[in-house]
């Protein structure tokens, strides 16, 4: 319920300031944590349209189709982002993550090397992630 006031809020104020940044992403993340994909979608597109080079709103989007179940935008997203910002550790982790979620330890495994000190935290993020999932799926 708290999303959507927030939500209202933020269509008013983008109704009146339809190019502030802050506002329209704030409105993208509100519809992001609601769970309605869709919006986000559309509101992190208009965003992108207008700052095409910044990493963390292709890493929302990624975000975004990952909780959506689109797998392959979500790679798409979050290799975008690391081209634009190869510091930037979530997109990192973000693409570990998607491949174990699609089953590929193998592919999950540089991203996650680049997040984690030490081979031991790399094992413990697949065993924590993968196994589960395949035990669903198994």
């Amino acid at each position: 319920m708290e999303y959507d006031r927030a939500i209202a809020i933020y269509n008013q104020a983008i109704n009146e300031y339809p190019s502030n940044y802050e506002i329209r992403a704030a409105l993208a993340l509100a519809y992001k944590q609601k769970g309605d994909f869709s919006r986000a979608i559309t509101e992190y597109k208009i965003l992108i349209n207008s700052n095409p080079e910044n990493a963390a709103l292709h890493n929302n989007l990624g975000t975004v189709y990952y909780r959506n179940e689109n797998y392959d935008l979500a790679i798409e997203q979050y290799k975008k982002s690391i081209q634009i910002d190869e510091q930037l550790m979530a997109a990192y982790g973000n693409l570990g993550l998607v491949f174990l979620k699609k089953g590929n330890v193998k592919e999950a495994i540089p991203f996650l090397r680049k997040v984690f000190q030490n081979e031991e935290d790399v094992v413990k993020c697949i065993d924590m992630l993968y196994k589960p999932n395949q035990e669903q799926t198994g």
